[in-house]
Parts: C-alpha cells; sequence; structure tokens
C-alpha cells in the first residue's frame, strides 16, 4: 500500500508539473496583452503604450519566458500563485473564498445523482429488456445528450420566467439551489445509470451468480451481495473522477446562472486575461484530481481484495 500511495503522489507530482508548464506557456504566447485589457476595462479608453508598460512592469510581466517559468514554479509549489491582476487580491484567498459555493453544488449533486443512478440502474439490470430497462436506456442516452447550458436556460425559461416559481440568479436561500442542482444531475444520473447497469449485467452473467440461483438464492440476495458488491470497483472508480469533473466542470452552471463559485471566477479570469488566477486555477483543480485519484486507488484496494493479494 505504502509503495502504491509513493508511486502514485510521484504520478501526480509529473501531473501537475506538466499541467502548469502548458497553461503557462500557453498563455504567455497567446496572442494579446493583459495589461491592455484589464487598463482599457478599467478605464472604457484605449491604454497608452506608457501604461502598458507601467502596468506590465509593476505585476512583474515583462521578461523573458524561461525566466517566468522557473519564477512561477518556484512559486506555485509553494502554493503562492500571486495576485490576480484585476482584482489586486491574491489568488488563494480569491479561490478559497469561492471554494465553498462550488463545493455546494458539487457535493449536493453527487449526493442526489449516485443514490438515483445506482437504484435505476440495478432495477433497469434486473428487468433486463423490459419495460423499465427500455425507458431508462432512452432517458439515459437523452440526458447525456443535453448540454448543460442548454439545460440550465431551459429551466430558467419555465420556472423563473414563465411559471415564476425559482429565482433565475442569485445565492444563498434554498430556492437558488434548486436550478443549478438539477442541471448537475441530469448528465450525473444519466452516465452513471448506465455504468451501473452495463456492470451489473457483466457480473449478472459470471458463474458464481448461475450457481447461485442454481442453489435457489433469493433474486434480491443476489443482486445485492453478490453482483452489486463486486460492481463497486467500476462505480467507485467513475465516482471519483465524475467528482473532479463536476468541480471543474462547474463552470458553466456556475456562469448561467451567476453562481459565485470557483467557475465563474475562472470565467471572470479568462475575459480579462488575468494570467495568474487562470494558472492558479489550472494549478488547483491539477491537485483536487490528484488527490481523488489517489483516494480512488485506495479504496479501489480494499473493495476488491484480488488486487491486495496479487501485490502480495
Amino acid at each position: 500500500m505504502k509503495k502504491l500511495i509513493i508511486r502514485r503522489l510521484l504520478i501526480g507530482l509529473l501531473i501537475m508539473v506538466v499541467a502548469s508548464l502548458l497553461s503557462f506557456t500557453v498563455l504567455y504566447v497567446a496572442p494579446g496583452n493583459p495589461a491592455e485589457s484589464i487598463l482599457r476595462e478599467r478605464t472604457g479608453a484605449d491604454p497608452s503604450y506608457q501604461d502598458i508598460s507601467l502596468f506590465m512592469s509593476n505585476n512583474n510581466l515583462d521578461g523573458n519566458l524561461f525566466s517566468k517559468i522557473a519564477q512561477w514554479l518556484v512559486m506555485a509549489f509553494r502554493f503562492d500563485f500571486g495576485e490576480s491582476l484585476y482584482t489586486g487580491e491574491p489568488v488563494m484567498a480569491e479561490f478559497i473564498r469561492r471554494l465553498w459555493a462550488t463545493l455546494q453544488l458539487t457535493l449536493i449533486s453527487m449526493g442526489i445523482s449516485t443514490p438515483l443512478a445506482i437504484i435505476i440502474g440495478v432495477a433497469a439490470a434486473a428487468k433486463k429488456n423490459k419495460i423499465f430497462d427500455h425507458v431508462s436506456r432512452i432517458l439515459s442516452l437523452i440526458g447525456l445528450s443535453i448540454p448543460d447550458f442548454w439545460l440550465g436556460l431551459f429551466l430558467m425559461i419555465i420556472f423563473s420566467r414563465t411559471l415564476k416559481w425559482l429565482p433565475a440568479f442569485g445565492y444563498g436561500s434554498a430556492a437558488n439551489y434548486i436550478m443549478p442542482i438539477i442541471t448537475l444531475c441530469v448528465a450525473q444520473i444519466a452516465s452513471l445509470t448506465r455504468i451501473v447497469r452495463a456492470t451489473m449485467l457483466e457480473k449478472l452473467s459470471e458463474d458464481y451468480i448461475v450457481t447461485a440461483r442454481g442453489n435457489g438464492l433469493k433474486k434480491k440476495m443476489i443482486l445485492m451481495k453478490f453482483a452489486f458488491r463486486n460492481s463497486l470497483g467500476p462505480i467507485v472508480t467513475y465516482l471519483g473522477a465524475s467528482f473532479g469533473h463536476l468541480l471543474a466542470g462547474a463552470v458553466v452552471v456556475e456562469t448561467v446562472f451567476s453562481w459565485p463559485g470557483v467557475g465563474a471566477f475562472l470565467v471572470d479570469a479568462v475575459y480579462s486575461r488575468d494570467y495568474p488566477v487562470i494558472q492558479g486555477f489550472v494549478m488547483i483543480i491539477a491537485l483536487f484530481y490528484v488527490v481523488i485519484n489517489l483516494v480512488t486507488d485506495i479504496l479501489y484496494v480494499y473493495i476488491d481484495p484480488r488486487i491486495r493479494f496479487e501485490k502480495g
């Protein structure tokens, strides 16, 4: 187990370095000038060459690429991502202040979608090729085909503009959570349902399931104690990956509903070409992925004893 953790940490460290270098290099060589964009947004007029040069000098934006990369890596490994070019606040402080709003959407969406998807997927596998199975597969396909931004706008038109039941924007009240969570849950439920169903059908065709049926065990016991328990590995792996995906992919939903989370913060930074914010976001999200994948690998070892036996 220690070797597994050390190996995963080293791989994760390499991933973070590569992701950081790529994001920094792409931003550095991209056309445009952050000083010009930010000064134009502040003053409402085209800045002069002297103003641009002074801004870049004050914010340490000048210099060659290699020296900037070295400086960035030293700062990043101290978890010092600099200050936002637009607000002047430390990037880490801005990120932490907005992280809880994003985590709320992610955790609540996972808490709702996971049990629903498992129940639907198990039931669809138990009723293979019956009406419930066909309906769940069609609905899952529709859920995967609907873009998040389209679903969010559709919900706003129906429940905010037409019925006037829910607020379209805002943060704080329980009503503000409903539409963003529904938007995130639809694709999550659809995707996980298909995985649970496919994994359950694979396990239900195994020889030990046929033997259990021949011994007269109840269908419910066969489904839950044998088939579902042995299907937990792929399900846990998917949940670990989807948590990171939801955390990083809430950008669209937060933008649609004006949710004050990390995603909306990133979109504002992209529009204003706020380099430290974008680089810090990439680094922190990469760290989240590394930690989540490490936890998933450890859980997978405990779920499937064969892995421990093979490594032993």
